[in-house]
C-alpha cells in the first residue's frame, strides 16, 4: 500500500506542469569563438557564473562548413563546453529545414563528428507572424520558391512542414531536441505548433527599472498564450527573457546591471507558474526552464559577495545631521548596495565606496543593509545570490531545521542561515499547525532546479522530506503552496 501511496503523489506531481529546468543562453557572434581560445575561457565562466546547461548557437552561416580548419576548431569548441564546461545541450539555430539538412545535420553524421561535438538541439527560428519578414526576406528566399504565399498562412504552413520534417533526423539521432521560437502569433496558428516540436520557446520580453520587479508572467496576452498553445495538447515551453542591450525589444539589460541575477526572472515566472488558475494551462503546459538572450549583448553577472560586516556610524541622527556609516571593505567587490529602511520604506544607495554619508530631515534610529556585488567569481558555488520577496501569508505557521547533530537553524529577519556539518542528506519542515489539504512543497535552487517536491493531501502538522546526496553550501528557495496562499522563503547553507 505505501508503494502505491508514493506512485501516487508522484504522478501527482509530475502532471503538475514542471520538469527538469533547461537553463539556456543564446550565443551571438559564434564565428569569433572558433579559434580563440581566450574568448571560449570566457564563454565558461559565464556559464558557470550563470549555472547554464543548455547552449543555442547563432550566426553558423558564417562558419564555412567546407573549410576542414574552421570545422575542427567548430567541433572541438562543443567538445570543450561539453567537457570542461558542463554543457548538456547544445543547439543549432537556423531558418529552415533545408539548412538543417544541408549543413547542421551532415555535420552531425560525419564520421569525423565524435558524439561529443554534435549538435543534439535543432532549433529553428522562422518569424511566421511577421508580416514585413514574410512579405520581403522570407518570400524571396523561402516561401515563393516553393510555392507558399508571402502572407502569415504560407509562412505558417512552411514551418509546419518544416517541423515534421525534422522529425526524420531523428532516426539517425534518438537524442535530438527540436525547438522552435515564437513571438506573438495569431491563436489559430499556435494552437497548431503543439506537437510539431519537442519545445516552444516564448518571448518574455520585459523592461523594468534598477528597483523594480520586472513582471514576466502576468502581462500582455502571455497567459493567453500558453492557454492557446495548450488546446493544441500537451506541450512543453522555454520563456525567453532578454538583456540584451541595444535591441528594439523591452529588455532587462540595466536591471541585470544593477545588481540582479539571471535566476529572479525565472523564480517570478516559475511562481505564478505554480499558481496558475487555470487547469487548461495547468493540464497541458510543462514549464521546462528558461532561455536568456543573448551572450554578447548580456551585461556580466552580478554576484552578491559576502556580508561587509558591521556598519559602523551614528544610528540616531537628529534633524540636519550628516553622517557617515561605514564597512570593510570585501575582497572582489567593485560596488556596493546600500538599504536604507525606515517608515516601511526602503531607499537604495549605490556606491563603489565603503562609506556612505547621508543627511537627515527627521529625528529617529537609521537602520541600514548592505551588500557587496562583484562580476567575478571563483567557482559555481559562489556565483549567484538572489532576494526573495514574501508573496503570501501565514509565515509563522512553519519553520525549517536540519536533522543533524550540531546544525543549528537561526531566525534572521525573513531568512534562515542554517550552519550544518558536511553530508547532511535531508531537511525537516515543521509545521506550527495543521495546514490546509493539498498543500504542496518544492526546493528550488536559485539556478531553477527543482531539488524535491511532495504534495501533503491530509493536513499533516509535521513532515520529513528527504533530499538525495549531501546538502552543498548555497542558497534554497523552500516554495509553501496551498489553495489559499502561499510563502517562499530562502535558506542560506553554510558549511562549518
Amino acid at each position: 500500500m505505501r508503494i502505491i501511496f508514493f506512485l501516487l503523489l508522484f504522478s501527482g506531481w509530475a502532471s503538475f506542469g514542471v520538469s527538469q529546468e533547461i537553463r539556456g543562453l543564446y550565443v551571438n557572434k559564434t564565428e569569433q569563438l572558433i579559434g580563440s581560445p581566450d574568448k571560449i575561457d570566457s564563454l565558461c565562466h559565464y556559464i558557470y557564473a550563470g549555472r547554464f546547461n543548455h547552449l543555442l548557437f547563432y550566426s553558423l552561416y558564417r562558419i564555412d562548413f567546407d573549410d576542414t580548419l574552421q570545422v575542427n576548431q567548430l567541433r572541438s569548441l562543443i567538445r570543450r563546453l561539453r567537457t570542461e564546461c558542463g554543457i548538456r545541450y547544445i543547439g543549432a539555430v537556423q531558418e529552415s529545414y533545408e539548412h538543417f539538412e544541408h549543413i547542421i545535420h551532415p555535420y552531425n553524421m560525419d564520421p569525423q563528428t565524435d558524439s561529443l561535438e554534435r549538435f543534439n538541439v535543432y532549433n529553428m527560428e522562422f518569424e511566421f507572424w511577421s508580416s514585413s519578414m514574410t512579405s520581403g526576406y522570407y518570400c524571396d528566399k523561402y516561401l515563393r520558391p516553393v510555392g507558399f504565399p508571402c502572407n502569415e498562412e504560407g509562412a505558417f504552413r512552411y514551418v509546419e512542414k518544416s517541423l515534421k520534417a525534422m522529425q526524420t533526423f531523428k532516426k539517425d539521432l534518438p537524442e535530438l531536441t527540436t525547438e522552435i521560437y515564437i513571438g506573438w502569433v495569431d491563436p489559430q496558428y499556435t494552437e497548431q505548433l503543439s506537437g510539431l516540436a519537442d519545445r516552444v520557446l516564448t518571448a518574455t520580453y520585459r523592461s523594468a527599472g534598477v528597483n523594480e520587479i520586472p513582471e514576466v508572467y502576468h502581462f500582455s496576452g502571455q497567459r493567453e498564450r500558453l492557454a492557446d498553445l495548450a488546446r493544441g495538447g500537451d506541450v512543453t515551453i522555454l520563456p525567453i527573457f532578454n538583456g540584451a542591450l541595444g535591441t528594439p525589444d523591452d529588455n532587462l539589460y540595466y536591471w541585470l546591471e544593477s545588481g540582479h541575477t539571471l535566476c529572479e526572472p525565472w523564480k517570478l515566472y516559475l511562481e505564478d507558474f505554480l499558481a496558475e488558475p487555470d487547469t487548461l494551462i495547468t493540464n497541458h503546459v510543462t514549464l521546462g526552464g528558461y532561455v536568456w538572450f543573448k551572450y554578447f549583448s548580456l551585461p556580466d553577472i552580478p554576484v552578491i559577495l559576502p556580508d561587509p560586516g558591521r556598519i559602523e556610524g551614528e544610528q540616531y541622527p537628529t534633524v540636519g545631521d550628516k553622517n557617515s556609516y561605514r564597512i570593510q571593505s570585501v575582497a572582489g567587490a567593485d560596488r556596493y548596495l546600500w538599504k536604507r529602511i525606515s517608515s516601511d520604506q526602503i531607499v537604495e544607495y549605490h556606491d563603489v565606496d565603503t562609506t556612505l554619508t547621508l543627511q537627515f530631515t527627521e529625528p529617529g534610529k537609521v537602520t541600514l543593509v548592505v551588500q557587496a556585488f562583484g562580476c567575478a567569481c571563483e567557482s559555481p558555488a559562489d556565483s549567484l545570490r538572489i532576494q526573495v520577496k514574501d508573496i503570501g501569508t501565514h509565515v509563522d505557521a512553519w519553520e525549517i531545521n536540519l536533522p543533524t547533530t550540531g546544525s543549528a537553524a537561526v531566525w534572521q529577519t525573513d531568512d534562515w542561515q542554517v550552519i550544518t556539518p558536511p553530508g547532511t542528506s535531508g531537511w525537516i519542515i515543521n509545521f506550527k499547525r495543521p495546514v490546509p489539504l493539498n498543500t504542496r512543497i518544492l526546493i528550488i535552487s536559485t539556478t531553477g532546479e527543482i531539488l524535491f517536491q511532495h504534495a501533503l493531501p491530509d493536513g499533516q502538522t509535521g513532515r520529513w522530506l528527504c533530499h538525495p546526496g549531501e546538502v552543498n553550501q548555497g542558497i534554497y528557495l523552500v516554495l509553501i503552496r496551498t489553495p489559499r496562499w502561499q510563502t517562499v522563503k530562502k535558506i542560506f547553507i553554510l558549511k562549518k
